[in-house]
């Protein structure tokens, strides 16, 4: 098929490609489909992407700049945001305060 085709999302099949569409927008969609079309492609979540370190930087920061209604607040808005427990947003936090103090 042609690069100067007009496609709209509506054009594609329903499914994951018109998400990536969605998401990407439909020429850098089309991209992938004519560099990895008909392969099988994994996509890592947000959490296998970025760097712990970046990750746990972000929260720190995050919570820091916030104006939270509470602080068990913080950490459950923080833990649904980034994937992970309230717990394991506590144990980031305490081990920047941590770190901090040494």
């Amino acid at each position: 098929m042609g690069k100067d085709l007009e496609i709209s999302i509506e054009d594609l099949r329903p499914g994951d490609f018109r998400k990536v569409a969605q998401v990407i927008g439909i020429e850098a969609a089309l991209a992938l489909s004519r560099a990895f079309g008909k392969m099988t492609i994994y996509i890592p979540g947000i959490d296998r992407v970025i760097e712990v370190r970046a990750r746990d930087r972000h929260i720190v920061e995050e919570f820091e700049a916030g104006k939270w209604q509470s602080v068990w607040a913080a950490h459950r808005e923080l833990a649904r945001k980034y994937s992970l427990t309230p717990i394991w947003i506590r144990q980031i936090l305490k081990r920047a305060r941590e770190k901090r103090a040494k």
